[in-house]
């Protein structure tokens, strides 16, 4: 099996034939960590939220300390609405690399979303504390 035939051939037309790429994909053995979370991008990019969901799972359970992971986990939840995972997921994050500037800035917009005005300051704060240097950050 080649690897990346749609991307080589453009063929993107059908998320369904991605997504039984992806399909094929994961059934490789020892997949690694950081094959899905690369390909979990792709699944984002095509709707396939859940499958990215899934495979940053098993990446998490593959490589649990890498915020990496948890990174884009939170924010592929935060872009579907599910912010209490979402939270959670960052915090994690945060657990195991606390001077991550863009994942506070990232749990602030989370914690905004949800009307904690309290956790939303100290979040963006520590953002800055990580990070005075980034002009972005509020």
């Amino acid at each position: 099996m080649r690897v990346g035939r749609a991307y080589e051939t453009n063929d993107f037309e059908s998320v369904d034939a991605l997504a039984a790429e992806a399909a094929e994909i994961l059934e490789l053995p020892n997949l690694p960590p950081q094959a899905r979370y690369h390909l979990s991008g792709y699944l984002q990019f095509y709707g396939q939220t859940d499958a990215a969901i899934e495979l940053l799972d098993g990446a998490s359970d593959l490589d649990p300390l890498n915020p990496d992971i948890h990174n884009r986990r939170g924010a592929i939840l935060g872009a579907e609405g599910r912010y209490s995972e979402a939270r959670i997921t960052y915090r994690r994050s945060l657990e195991i690399e606390p001077a991550q500037p863009l994942a506070w800035a990232a749990l602030g917009a989370i914690d905004n979303a949800v009307g904690d005005v309290v956790s939303y300051i100290q979040s963006y704060d520590r953002a800055n504390e990580f990070d005075r240097k980034d002009p972005e950050l509020p």
